[in-house]
């Protein structure tokens, strides 16, 4: 069965779990067929998506110029002419691919198309240009993850925040989305000329990290990432277990596992240790 209709599946299973009807009429299925002349119709469920609007900002996550609910055609707006088109405003096929990969992060290039698309066994022709709008024509070049990230502060003590970006990716496994949520092409490609300057609170700054990390009950604690110097990263000291002895031999993997990311385990030596034998063991050993 096609990678589309596990696609389908995907978006049954969400609008299961609660999300409302919405008052307006809506079609189901939108068949799209610009590229009918190399792959047939993709069938876009529009109902299942219809119905999940709850779980985000609404209808207007795709319908980004909707206005009094009038929700316009996407051809209406982004054309076909990748020579007019702009990263503001790309072609139809920029849109609908931007729009897709969103949310469905899941994507991988290693079988581009066909993800979505089931090519014809005859095509008349080709796209006769890349698109420079289009995420899927051109190859984004590599963007390198920084070892330490280090962020100012405006207090007037402990004036810096250490993030050490590497650490997160490498040491505790976690994937580039675990943290980068609610990003898009405009987070990096400033379309408008000049960047507006917004004025964060206290607790939107912090979000990023609270996802991982009480913030909001670290109040009196503001020093362990609150600093006037870089800290120096993760030592096992930080995490109240100490390793010594036996313990300084293990890799991570021995008794974090291979889960991604990694987890805190408990204290308790009956965590990993399930074959103790009363009055036979000899504390001694683990120092």
């Amino acid at each position: 069965m096609r990678t589309y209709t596990n696609f389908v599946l995907l978006i049954l299973v969400f609008s299961a779990l609660g999300a409302q009807q919405l008052e307006q009429d809506y079609p189901e299925i939108i068949s799209i067929d610009l590229l009918e002349n190399i792959f047939a119709p993709v069938e876009f469920n529009h109902g299942n998506h219809a119905r999940m609007v709850d779980m985000g900002e609404g209808c207007v996550v795709c319908h980004h110029y909707a206005e009094d609910d009038d929700y316009t055609a996407c051809a209406e707006c982004h054309l076909d002419d990748a020579d007019e088109a702009t990263l503001e405003e790309p072609t139809i096929n920029g849109a609908y691919h931007r729009s897709c990969l969103a949310c469905h992060r899941e994507w991988s290039n290693e079988r581009l198309c066909e993800t979505c698309h089931i090519q014809k066994k005859f095509r008349f022709n080709k796209r006769r240009t890349l698109d420079k709008t289009d995420m899927f024509s051109v190859k984004h070049p590599h963007i390198g993850s920084p070892e330490i990230v280090t962020f100012e502060t405006p207090e007037e003590q402990e004036t810096m925040v250490t993030f050490h970006h590497e650490e997160h990716i490498k040491l505790y496994r976690y994937d580039c989305v675990s943290c980068h949520k609610s990003e898009n092409c405009a987070t990096c490609h400033d379309y408008q000329g000049s960047l507006e300057i917004v004025n964060k609170t206290v607790k939107e700054h912090h979000e990023p990290c609270q996802s991982c990390h009480k913030t909001e009950e670290a109040d009196d604690q503001c020093g362990f990432c609150h600093k006037n110097t870089p800290s120096t990263g993760f030592s096992h000291e930080l995490t109240g277990w100490s390793l010594k002895a036996y313990h300084t031999e293990n890799s991570c993997s021995d008794c974090h596992g291979e889960q991604e990311p990694v987890q805190a385990l408990g204290t308790d030596c009956a965590t990993c240790h399930d074959n103790f034998e009363l009055g036979l063991y000899d504390h001694a050993r683990t120092g």
